[in-house]
């Protein structure tokens, strides 16, 4: 309270063109500027936002996954029984939407397209069991839940209930 009341009384003289201008200041001014340099409060603020940063990664364990991948392989075989193709060339990709659960489980929702083109063995080619190029396209959804590490979710709720009370 003594200090609010002596905030009252101060004035502060600044140099402001070659003559003094007196500057009534109130007590949420001084309270501010004294907040302002201190490096306890700043302190504060920084593992404020730290254990709030700590609560959104075991948050963004929830968010939905996009993954993609691509591959490329170029095979060239030479085999002792000749009824392998010469060269095979195989291109992959793959698209999947993943989203983990606060139970424990993780679903995931994928594409995956498989091209291939070969030079094909004379032999085989005869047999006319298949062309020089091939393509394959498929989707899947899986369902995946770590019993051992993970019951339940038990694990990542631990976890984010550390993380939580780490914040308050």
């Amino acid at each position: 309270m003594g200090f609010a009341k002596v905030g009252l009384g101060l004035a502060l003289l600044s140099w402001s063109g070659g003559s003094y201008a007196a500057q009534v200041l109130k007590p949420q001014d001084v309270i501010d500027a004294v907040l302002s340099k201190s490096l306890e409060a700043e302190r504060i603020s920084l593992d404020s936002q730290d254990a709030y940063i700590g609560v959104e990664r075991a948050l963004g364990n929830f968010d939905f996954k996009l993954n993609a991948k691509t591959g490329y392989e170029y095979r060239e075989s030479e085999t002792m029984t000749g009824l392998s193709n010469p060269i095979d060339k195989t291109l992959t990709a793959n698209l999947e939407l993943e989203k983990a659960t606060w139970f424990g489980s993780v679903f995931t929702l994928g594409y995956e397209h498989t091209a291939q083109s070969s030079v094909l063995n004379p032999v085989v080619s005869m047999a006319g069991t298949r062309g020089s190029t091939q393509a394959m396209d498929s989707g899947y959804v899986q369902w995946r839940h770590r019993l051992w590490a993970n019951s339940f979710g038990l694990g990542d709720r631990r976890r984010f209930a550390q993380r939580s009370r780490a914040s308050e």
